[in-house]
Order: C-alpha cells, then sequence, then structure tokens
C-alpha cells in the first residue's frame, strides 16, 4: 500500500468556462466536485494507474465528508485525522478557449495540537506496512514547521522510500530528515537556494548539493520543457515532455508524482521512473479533472519521452 499525505484535504470545485471574463456571467460547460489537494490528486493518479494507495491527512465537517466519500469512490483508502473545524473548498475555473485557469483557494482550517499529535500517531502506525510515502502539498494552519521533518524521520526510521513534494519552509524542514526522492519544479528549487538556478547548469549544481546532504535522487519539473533529474550513481539528464493538446496544467506535476511512484512499484530503475513521470504529467495536460490519468495514455507517451544525458 502507497500512503500519501495530504494535510490540507479538501473539496475541489472546478468549472469548465469558455471565454471566462472577470465581472461577466457565465454558464459553465461543465463542473466536477470532488476530493482535491496535492496528495489527493498523487493518490487519485495511483488509483488510476491500479496502484493500491491510501491517503491521510486532516478532515472536518461537510467538506470533509464530502472528501472521504470520494476518495471511497476513487478506490482510495481514507486514513484521515478527524478535527473539529471545516476542510477547505478550491474554487477552479477553466477556459478551454485561452488554456487560461483561475483558482480561488481557501487557507484551509485551523489544526489543533491535539489533532497534530493524532496524525503524527496515525502516520507511525501506516508506516509499519507501508510500501512507499508520499507527502505533497503544505499543511493548513496551526500545523508546525517541523512536522513534515517528523513524519519524514518516522517512514525512514521504518524504511519507507519517502518522496517529498512540498513549499518553501515545509519542503526545508522535510529536507533535514532525508527523504529519498525530492520532487519541485524550477520555482521551489529556486527558493530552496536562495539564488537564482540557471536551467540546466544551475538546478544540476543545486541538485548535487541537495545529493550531499543525504537526498538520493532530485527530480526537478520544467513545464513544457519536461524535467531534471539528478541522483547518485547516474549522470544527470533531461527529460523530454512530448508535445500534447493542452486543456489544464492543474495536476501535472501531482500526476507526474504518481507515475514516479507506480514506476517504482514496479521496480524500475530511476530513469524509467523520471520517464513515467513525464508521461503521466503530460497525459494530465489534456484531462479534466487533476490526475485523472489512465495506464493507456501513459503508455501511449512513453514512446515520445526521451531521457538525454547531460
Amino acid at each position: 500500500m502507497i500512503f500519501c499525505l495530504c494535510a490540507n484535504a479538501g473539496v475541489d470545485r472546478t468549472y469548465e468556462v469558455p471565454d471566462f471574463a472577470v465581472g461577466g456571467f457565465h454558464h459553465p460547460a461543465r463542473m466536477l466536485v470532488g476530493a482535491g489537494g496535492k496528495g489527493v490528486n498523487v493518490a487519485r493518479g495511483l488509483s488510476a494507474l491500479r496502484v493500491p494507495v491510501a491517503v491521510a491527512g486532516f478532515a472536518g465537517g461537510r467538506a470533509g465528508a464530502l472528501l472521504a466519500a470520494d476518495l471511497r469512490r476513487l478506490g482510495i483508502q481514507p486514513a484521515l485525522t478527524q478535527i473539529r473545524e471545516e476542510s477547505r473548498t478550491t474554487l477552479t475555473v477553466v477556459d478551454p478557449q485561452t488554456h487560461s485557469v483561475t483558482r480561488l483557494d481557501e487557507w484551509g482550517p485551523l489544526v489543533s495540537p491535539t489533532e497534530v499529535l493524532m496524525l503524527r500517531g496515525q502516520w507511525k502506525a501506516a508506516m509499519q506496512s507501508a510500501e512507499f510515502a508520499v507527502i505533497a502539498g503544505n499543511p493548513p494552519r496551526g500545523v508546525p514547521r517541523e512536522l513534515y521533518a517528523q513524519l519524514v524521520s518516522r517512514s525512514v526510521k521504518e524504511g519507507v522510500p519517502t518522496l517529498v513534494d512540498a513549499h518553501e519552509e515545509h519542503l526545508q524542514g522535510a529536507l533535514s530528515a532525508r527523504p529519498q526522492v525530492v520532487k519541485v519544479n524550477l520555482r521551489e528549487l529556486t527558493w530552496l537556494a536562495k539564488r537564482p538556478l540557471v536551467v540546466p547548469d544551475g538546478v544540476i549544481a543545486f541538485s548535487v548539493e541537495l545529493l550531499a546532504e543525504g537526498v538520493e535522487a532530485v527530480f526537478t519539473t520544467l513545464g513544457a520543457a519536461g524535467a531534471l533529474l539528478v541522483a547518485r550513481g547516474l549522470n544527470p539528464a533531461l527529460v523530454t515532455a512530448p508535445e500534447v493538446d493542452a486543456v489544464s496544467a492543474v495536476g501535472c506535476g501531482d500526476a507526474a508524482t504518481a507515475g514516479w511512484v507506480a514506476a517504482h512499484r514496479e521496480g524500475r530503475p530511476l530513469t524509467e521512473r523520471a520517464r513515467w513521470a513525464v508521461a503521466a504529467g503530460s497525459a494530465n495536460c489534456a484531462l479534466l479533472p487533476a490526475a485523472a490519468i489512465t495506464r493507456e495514455a501513459l503508455e501511449n507517451l512513453l514512446p515520445q519521452v526521451i531521457v538525454e544525458p547531460l
């Protein structure tokens, strides 16, 4: 079983609105309502790839109940910590004509210290049987900065390979516990480095610094350009993305994480995990909702994903 932490999970409402304009009156061509958050998106992608997966995180109120119900509908096991406050709702407007995406993202609930302790206990228990752990997205209010480091330390102690895809202080904190894989975009890596990073040389140089601190692989997504893989025992590599007719970029990074983890579970080498990640992220661009990829779509794109050693 794969365990995905989505600490600030909630409900995503996505509207597809052709020719969307601020201040206008619109009837959506399509509306989707379901569980949301980065870790949820990763789990949705894994479930679509027929990988057993559970989602941990905080859930409260009616939104939390809808979240749990939708996870079950998708074949994902809810492993949620119940909290007093209401889980967040996110509103996304996608314009298929201009390919623009407009998001209204609530901050999320205020979590109590007792609720944080409950989640830590549930995570500890889950890591005793986990095959792989993913920590994706940032937590809600009230969660201490050291939480991600504590969770990674627990998974590492139990021998569970762990991938982290978080932002800023929470990503920085998680790195201190030496996760196996760091999956970032260029903006997130630049924040960590505290300096501009030129592609590819600057990204490679700073990724090597992270390897020296104990990380085994740094996978940096570059949007339509693909990704850079820097890992121990390998030459750095550029992973080129195929061209696709994009509908929305929402969840592409999360789909990429799902592709990576699915390839890892099949025992594929690092370069193949990177190829699967880029193929999954590219497949996601043509879809709504986020990370609703299929094995067929991924496999159709794989021959177009090229790994080029640098």
